[in-house]
């Protein structure tokens, strides 16, 4: 008899698994519960730095959007995600300390 060999790739890389798209999520949460974390975190900064610009939210995610290549958020990949959180804190960082040089 023949035998069947299928070649899979590596749980959790790129091209299937559970983190498709991204990162595994941390121990203990699930891949949804992740994403949820980190859009949470978003929307956080984004507050942030609408209250020191005065611009507005829409105006601040559609530029943080830009900056990762990203449609909309909740079609993002947990890189995109932790991209446009990292982008988010660098302005916010950026905003703060020119509001404490004035």
């Amino acid at each position: 008899e023949a035998a069947l060999t299928i070649s899979l790739p590596p749980l959790g890389s790129p091209s299937g698994g559970a983190a498709a798209g991204g990162g595994a999520p941390p121990p203990g949460r699930t891949l949804r519960e992740h994403k949820e974390q980190l859009r949470q975190a978003n929307t956080a900064k984004v507050r942030t730095i609408a209250r020191w610009t005065g611009m507005t939210h829409a105006a601040i995610n559609l530029e943080l959007n830009r900056v990762v290549g990203l449609n909309k958020v909740s079609e993002a990949t947990v890189q995109q995600l932790e991209r446009r959180l990292e982008a988010a804190r660098r302005w916010a960082e950026q905003e703060e300390s020119r509001h404490a040089a004035s």
